[in-house]
């Protein structure tokens, strides 16, 4: 759930990540809500927040509880993990002391937490317990998701060629390394309940063209074609459609492909799409032409209708993640505070297409 994050390698998580670690604390973090600004739909509301002594909140993902699970920076520039429960109260999660950095990619309904760190990916169960795990013979392993019955999936570059591979750790926390066939280059995008894995992939075989596939919990894989361009996957959801966008011409197009296999086109422009829920509804980012090009999130419904999320005194907006209550988590830069990004949760009583 961008359902996933980007894959980091073990030498960079300086630059990126913070400490990771068995101090856990709960904290209850005042947040606000607020109607949409002015030029909004009616009938929005934010849920604004800040992570405790951040300066900047990425609210990446969030599940059908409304717990949102992300990351933030304090003012000395390390990551911390965050999980925020729905009444406000957010649980740090910093591994270990001497960690340089923490990345929580999703929160399943039981409660785990799935995410990496220098140490390795790791899973952090619902009493605050940490395990970390590694892809065999690899030398960085990045979880990209966790379903919720606990199956984490991700990538791993292998240590004898660097090469990247996909995987998942069962419940039982055995790991199942895979390439689509002819594959190479393998990147995950997200599982879903079922245990099928989505991501994109390189084909030795057709010219180290960008393909996307779909790895079933049996390990059946089916290949994807797009009719034109080159794809990348924000992530598939439990009835089989998956989200994303394509590039052609220099142009970016969204795309939801239901998994009948018919492809609808995203009617906006050059959007980056970030999610998807069961109920079709796809969230992303772009820019608004009406905005005068101002980067804007958005809800599209795949019975007709986009809404614009442009959270109030915000200079860009960013939608991140969707659930099945249509709750989005994502954040905004704040005018006038430089650098600083706050997270929220928005929530539509009205919806378009309805």
């Amino acid at each position: 759930m961008l359902a996933g994050c980007i894959p980091l390698r073990r030498k960079y998580f300086a630059l990126t990540l913070s400490s990771l670690g068995l101090l856990l604390s709960v904290l209850l973090v005042f947040s606000t809500t607020v109607r949409a600004g002015p030029g909004s739909n009616s009938g929005q509301q934010y849920t604004v927040f800040d992570a405790p002594n951040a300066i900047y909140t990425y609210a990446a993902s969030i599940n059908d509880l409304g717990t949102v699970t992300g990351y933030f920076f304090d003012a000395s520039r390390r990551m911390h993990g965050f999980v925020r429960e729905e009444d406000g109260r957010i649980i740090v999660i910093d591994a270990t002391p001497d960690a340089t950095g923490t990345q929580p990619v999703g929160t399943n309904l039981r409660g785990e937490t799935a995410g990496i760190s220098e140490a390795g990916s790791f899973i952090r169960n619902r009493h605050g317990d940490i395990t970390f795990f590694n892809a065999p013979d690899s030398i960085w392993t990045n979880a990209s998701g966790i379903n919720d019955r606990g199956e984490v999936a991700g990538v791993f570059a292998d240590k004898a060629t660097e090469s990247l591979h996909g995987f998942v750790r069962d419940v039982r926390g055995d790991i199942t390394a895979f390439d689509p066939p002819n594959g190479y280059y393998t990147r995950v995008s997200g599982i879903n309940f079922k245990g099928d894995i989505v991501g994109i992939f390189l084909d030795a075989s057709q010219a180290a063209k960008q393909r996307i596939y779909v790895r079933d919990w049996k390990g059946n894989f089916t290949i994807i074609d797009l009719p034109n361009g080159t794809p990348w996957v924000a992530g598939m959801n439990d009835r089989g459609d998956i989200a994303g966008y394509y590039v052609a011409n220099q142009q970016v197009f969204g795309f939801l492909r239901e998994r009948s296999g018919v492809l609808v086109p995203l009617d906006l422009s050059g959007p980056g799409v970030t999610g998807v829920n069961d109920r079709g509804e796809v969230v992303g980012i772009f820019a608004d032409p009406s905005r005068g090009g101002k980067i804007c999130g958005f809800v599209w419904e795949p019975r007709g209708g986009v809404t614009v999320l442009d959270a109030p005194n915000a200079t860009a907006t960013y939608a991140y993640s969707i659930n099945n209550r249509g709750e989005v988590s994502g954040g905004f830069d704040v005018a006038g505070l430089g650098s600083q990004r706050r997270g929220f949760v928005f929530r539509m009583d009205w919806k378009p297409g309805k």
